[in-house]
């Protein structure tokens, strides 16, 4: 809605003109509402400067003057000057039970800074009858009901569609009812307007209702704009602009900072040497640029992109939907999301369709714009690279010198290192101790275990091992979570082997299980057919001698 216009206005706008433009007038303090004004303009209470608007002062013609029709809406469109009374007509009252639209379209909505001026002339309503005025949401912003109107009553709307709605009950209380009548307010073009104020100062320019405070010459200015500082510019409708050099060009744009650029409608440019020139755009930060539509770029960022964000010194988005975090980051492909500093990207990377060997996630570990390089990379088919851009596998390592894959216990910090050698490309195994245990063979998948005698110490023979081996009871069994269709396995029972050779049975106390080392036994083999071996041979012996005696 817009305020009533007060008949002082003109003077109070001409007294402002007067003290803008101080060099050339010279008045002593002037008070309004104040018997000693300190200032040369002081005004005790509130007042009003605004556009000098003008409405027809013919009355409707007869067919803009229309009784409202009980159960039906009525419309008005695009004319000037209409009036309506309640469904009784001018001449008697309404009748009970009714109910009664008007509806003006269009009035406001074509006519840019043209405003609806509605005047209730005269009102008289029963108990519970109301009259209620509504904007083109449906939002009342006036009732009136159980009463009567002295003198007319004067209501100023800017909505684009004005709703009226009458309803009488059923009780026997009416009224005469209601005049209303509805009148187009156009700018007075005529009015005058201080636009071609120069220097600096403080000026309201009434035409388009646009405020300047500095250099007061900047042109274009926007409808109902704001521009603050030297050199700033506002000429979009709606638009602010704040700071030296500053433009708001776009409609409800916001430029805030020195040079700061807001160049499409709703653009937000914040901090300073910024450029916001993408539909719904945000810069924030020094030297941050948000080009594209619905972009976010912070902290001297480029987003290139349609709803991408790019924070960071340098990072730059250059796909759609895109995110770029950190030091000179680069988001190409749709939907990739890229943080850290310096990622590596490949030139073909999609920015606009969906490819599935294209990135998904990188964190970037590069040093420079010209050593590129990625810590982690996932693609968009769900394979991830540590050190590789091109991931071959669902989990693919490529691992550095002195590198691999670590498995660490949290609570104790007892760690396994898996790593694949250079040379021989061995699948090598490191223990707790960051020691070589063993590998397995590059080319026959080999198990080999780490025996050299030099990592070796408290070097003792075996002591007769086959009485013992002959005790152990090799059996067949099922493991308990098998079904007893399932292939039966083959071994031994470790609390058995245990009682014969504690050193190839171990015991898990956290899990309370007892675990075999079978490899060991080859070893504990070897030994028992060393001794067999001896036994052969002193058997050979002596059947060599029986022999002997038995051809003499």
């Amino acid at each position: 809605m817009k305020a009533i216009k007060l008949p002082r206005v003109r003077i109070i706008l001409l007294m402002l003109c007067f003290l803008l433009a101080g060099k050339t007038a010279y008045l002593q303090n002037v008070g309004i509402g104040i018997a000693q004004p300190q200032t040369k303009l002081q005004v005790a209470g509130s007042f009003i400067a605004g556009t000098a608007f003008k409405g027809s002062a013919s009355a409707p013609d007869p067919q803009n003057q229309l009784n409202m029709i009980n159960g039906q809406t009525i419309r008005f469109e695009n004319d000037s000057v209409a009036r309506f009374y309640d469904p009784g007509g001018p001449a008697g009252n309404y009748l009970p039970g009714m109910t009664a639209n008007v509806r003006c379209s269009s009035w406001v909505g074509n006519y840019g800074n043209a405003y609806l001026e509605i005047t209730i002339e005269s009102l008289q309503l029963g108990t519970g009858d109301s009259l209620k005025i509504s904007d083109d949401f449906s939002q009342p912003f006036y009732r009136i009901g159980n009463t009567s109107l002295s003198s007319p009553v004067v209501i100023h709307s800017s909505s684009a569609q004005v709703n009226f709605n009458f309803q009488s009950n059923a009780d026997a209380s009416t009224g005469a009812g209601f005049s209303v009548k509805i009148r187009m307010m156009y700018p007075d073009i005529n009015a005058g307007d201080n636009s071609y104020t120069t220097g600096y100062g403080m000026a309201f320019h009434s035409n388009d209702q646009s405020i300047r405070l500095g250099k007061l010459n900047q042109v274009p200015r926007g409808n109902r704009s704001v521009g603050i500082g030297d050199g700033a510019v506002a000429s979009g409708a709606n638009s602010i602009s704040m700071g030296a050099n500053s433009l708001a060009s776009g409609s409800n744009s916001f430029a805030v900072g020195e040079s700061s650029v807001a160049s499409f409608s709703n653009a937000v440019a914040i901090g300073g040497f910024n450029e916001a020139s993408g539909n719904a755009a945000l810069a924030l930060g020094p030297y941050s640029n948000a080009t594209a539509t619905q972009s976010i770029a912070m902290g001297g960022a480029n987003a290139e992109a349609a709803n991408s964000i790019a924070i960071g010194q340098s990072a730059v988005t250059e796909g759609s939907n895109t995110i770029a975090l950190g030091a000179g980051t680069r988001a190409i492909a749709r939907y990739s999301t890229t943080i850290g500093r310096f990622n590596f990207t490949s030139a073909s990377e999609n920015p606009s369709s969906w490819v599935d060997t294209d990135p998904l996630f990188t964190i970037g570990n590069g040093s420079s714009n010209n050593d590129r390089s990625n810590a982690f990379f996932v693609r968009k088919d769900g394979l991830i690279g540590i050190g590789t851009n091109s991931p071959a596998s669902d989990l693919h390592i490529r691992q550095s010198s002195g590198g691999g894959l670590t498995l660490q216990n949290a609570a104790d910090g007892n760690k396994w290192r898996i790593y694949s050698a250079s040379g021989d490309n061995n699948l090598t195994f490191y223990n707790n101790a960051n020691v070589e245990v063993a590998d397995i063979h590059a080319t026959t998948g080999a198990y080999n275990a780490i025996s050299d005698a030099r990592l070796k110490k408290n070097v003792q023979p075996l002591q007769q091992v086959l009485p013992l081996l002959m005790q152990l009871v090799p059996a067949s069994y099922h493991f308990n979570w098998q079904a007893g269709a399932d292939e039966k396995q083959i071994g031994l029972i470790a609390q058995e082997a245990h009682r014969l050779f504690p050193e190839l049975v171990s015991y898990d106390s956290t899990k309370d299980l007892y675990k075999i080392n079978y490899a060991g036994f080859s070893t504990v083999a070897i030994k028992a057919i060393q001794e067999q071996q001896s036994e052969i041979e002193l058997l050979k012996s002596r059947l060599a001698a029986i022999e002997a005696k038995l051809r003499q």
